[in-house]
C-alpha cells in the first residue's frame, strides 16, 4: 500500500496501518509539492489518500480510510454498541 498525506492530518491513518500490520509506504508532501505535482492525481484534490498496490481506485477521506483499514483487517468490534464507541 502507498499512503500519501500531510503530517498531522494523516497520523491517525498511519497508526491504523501500523496496528493492522500492513506493509506500506509513507509519502509525505509539503503544500507546495502537493499542489504543483499531485493535486490533480487525487480523487477530490486533497490529502490524505490511500492506493492499494495500484489496484482499484485511489481512496481518500481520513476517517473513512481509518474505518476501511480497520474493517478490512478485522479491527472493528462486531457488537453494534462496541463499534459505535470505537468509531
Amino acid at each position: 500500500m502507498t499512503y500519501f498525506g500531510y503530517h498531522a492530518r494523516a497520523e491517525p491513518v498511519r497508526v491504523a496501518l501500523e496496528l493492522a500490520g500492513v506493509k506500506w509506504v509513507d509519502n509525505v508532501a509539503d503544500y507546495m509539492e502537493f499542489t504543483s505535482k499531485y493535486k490533480g492525481e487525487t480523487p477530490h484534490g486533497y490529502l490524505p489518500v490511500l492506493e492499494e498496490n495500484g489496484v482499484g481506485e485511489m481512496k481518500d477521506q481520513g476517517k473513512a480510510l481509518m474505518r476501511y483499514i480497520c474493517q478490512k483487517h478485522g479491527m472493528l468490534p462486531e457488537d453494534k454498541m462496541a463499534r459505535y464507541k470505537c468509531e
